[in-house]
């Protein structure tokens, strides 16, 4: 489906939720979450501008135009009042969206969100695009493993990994490097204290591109947030620990 230049999922029934993927992945990425939640909420499962079945655009990509392209595609579908859960560049697509439009925001699930980048995470995305640039598909894919995933989930999951390395990206190079640079130009840090709804943020502890200490200050920004803290986990902490954050974001949801 499309609406506002921008693809989707919808499917399930009951309250709306809304999900914002990553950097560099399409919405089908979500699909070990949406199976597990669309028995209970109608999921609408956003494409990235540049990605799956979403258009780039001609302007140049920001968090803030994607959140605003995200909340016509919302009015176009006739939704009022939805939960937005975000991971990664998609947390900081539902920072904006929430600011920019406290009317159709409910509550938020920020996924190892940052307020701003710092020199560390800008280094980290320039490394990406470099990879992506210079690289073959493998190495490139190689180096978004050992960026996202901790080491001991690599080791024990080496067979599943090997196949995952041949695929290629899932993105265009002008697409993955529009939205990294849109990753590194976020900055909400003036305005989170104005988000004014019920906020989840989870956190990977041994996260290496974001790290712990930006995702613990949006969780401090928001009055009220509520932090959960996975113990051992990198980046993909909600891959890592599937049944256990599906659980954990669907209970806080209900």
């Amino acid at each position: 489906m499309n609406a506002a230049s921008l693809g989707y999922l919808d499917e399930g029934s009951g309250p709306p939720l809304v999900l914002l993927m990553g950097l560099g992945a399409t919405a089908e990425a979500w699909r070990p979450h949406l199976d597990a939640w669309a028995a209970e909420f109608r999921c609408i499962a956003v494409d990235n501008p540049g990605a799956g079945r979403s258009e780039l655009g001609s302007e140049p990509l920001t968090v803030a135009a994607t959140a605003a392209r995200v909340a016509a595609l919302l009015d176009e579908l006739g939704m009022e009042r939805v939960a937005v859960a975000g991971i990664s560049m998609g947390a900081c697509t539902a920072q904006e969206l929430a600011l920019q439009r406290p009317d159709l925001v409910s509550r938020l699930v920020l996924v190892a969100p940052w307020a701003e980048s710092d020199t560390y995470t800008d280094g980290v995305l320039e490394s990406l695009v470099a990879s992506r640039t210079d690289s073959s598909s493998r190495h490139f894919a190689l180096h978004l493993r050992n960026t996202v995933w901790t080491p001991e989930w690599i080791n024990e999951h080496a067979e599943q990994f090997e196949s995952d390395l041949a695929q290629e990206p899932a993105i265009s190079l002008e697409a993955f490097t529009a939205q990294a640079t849109a990753c590194s130009t976020h900055d909400t840090r003036a305005r989170l204290a104005a988000i004014d709804v019920p906020t989840l943020v989870t956190v990977g502890t041994e996260d290496v591109f974001i790290r712990p200490a930006l995702s613990y200050a949006v969780a401090d920004a928001i009055s009220g947030a509520e932090l959960r803290m996975f113990g051992g986990t990198g980046h993909v902490h909600h891959w890592e620990r599937l049944d256990e954050f599906n659980t954990i974001v669907g209970e806080w949801l209900r």
